[in-house]
């Protein structure tokens, strides 16, 4: 490659990641006091509630509902985050005994799990009291244990998946939309160190940091050791045009908290694409970004590949709060998802 030393080309062409949607589909995220709604770009709408407080056994109840106008409601409740054979525990509406709590299991494409279902019944009352102020229990008589689920802020996040989803009197319901199918393209080159060594460093640095991208990347300083490792700053190369490169941005501990990544020309002299928006990539030239959950094993994801002209992101999820509990958070938020091919 030749190396230009010249700065003045850095201002080229930037594009945005694209997502694996059209530019009709949203998604939604919306929160409200102790409510949530988050809706994929499959168009499903997932709402999410916890306990009245955080203390003693949580709680926290999962709501699902597909696209389309007579798409069925499921609902799903979790409790603390202890596995117990024994933990029997009843609905309760103002002390009404609306019957128990059927574990049940559940497969996805990501595998199965026992998981604590509602009926179609417990769903419509429990939705039609959340509606208003009752007082709504989930309690287990033979330990005495009860939780009492919050009905704050449920209105609002149930009016704007209506409303989203287009189920309002006038509206055209919005229709259920097919996973989206993203070819892939895989980069021709490996990964590879640039050093400070490599000619090609001091290149690349001075136009790094000339990008407004780069302001939060506090590693640039020159202080942080992370700036003098030998992996501070890789290449690898997309096609015979075009080369990804990547520094490190930020560092919490030994982990990279952001990556400044770029896509250059051949010659190493114009940016067409940057991002700080992930923590990794792999020697596919995936980018990442992961973020662990809550002192648990879970990972927030999210996921970007190459498909032959720009990034598309494939996959974000989300694992909801910690105040549900549950090391790593209760559920599995959908905020993007797409079925990569090769």
């Amino acid at each position: 490659m030749k190396i230009f030393i010249e700065i003045l080309l850095i201002s080229a062409m930037i594009f945005t990641i694209s997502n694996a949607k059209d530019e009709t589909d949203e998604t939604l995220e919306f929160f409200h006091k102790d409510w949530f709604v988050i809706c994929d770009n499959t168009a499903t709408c997932r709402i999410f509630g916890e306990q009245v407080t955080n203390w003693g056994y949580t709680l926290s109840v999962l709501f699902t509902r597909p696209a389309g106008a007579d798409s069925k409601i499921t609902g799903e409740v979790k409790y603390n985050y202890y596995e117990r054979d024994d933990f029997n525990v009843k609905l309760f509406i103002n002390s009404r005994n609306h019957g128990e709590i059927e574990p049940k299991e559940v497969k996805d494409k990501f595998g199965s799990e026992m998981v604590n279902t509602l009926d179609d019944d417990q769903i419509h009352a429990l939705i039609a009291a959340l509606k208003g102020s009752p007082k709504i229990e989930f309690k287990n008589l033979d330990q005495d244990i009860s939780m009492q689920l919050s009905t704050e802020g449920f209105n609002a996040v149930w009016l704007k998946m209506r409303e989203w989803q287009r189920l309002l009197k006038g509206q055209r319901p919005r229709e259920p939309k097919p996973e989206p199918v993203i070819k892939k393209v895989k980069f021709i080159g490996e990964l590879q160190n640039v050093t400070r060594d490599d000619l090609r460093f001091e290149q690349i640095f001075k136009i790094l940091k000339k990008l407004p991208e780069s302001e939060k990347c506090d590693i640039f300083d020159g202080d942080s050791p992370w700036f003098k490792d030998d992996s501070f700053m890789q290449i690898q190369q997309i096609d015979e045009n075009r080369t990804l490169v990547q520094a490190r941005c930020q560092m919490t501990g030994y982990i990279p908290t952001a990556l400044v990544v770029v896509v250059m020309d051949d010659d190493l002299s114009q940016v067409s694409f940057v991002t700080t928006d992930f923590n990794g990539t792999d020697e596919n030239g995936d980018l990442r970004h992961e973020s662990k959950v809550c002192g648990g094993s879970e990972w927030n994801h999210k996921t970007a590949v190459w498909d032959g002209e720009k990034f598309v992101i494939v996959g974000d999820r989300f694992r909801g709060p910690c105040s549900s509990g549950e090391a790593g958070g209760a559920w599995d938020f959908p905020i993007i998802t797409g079925k990569v091919v090769e």
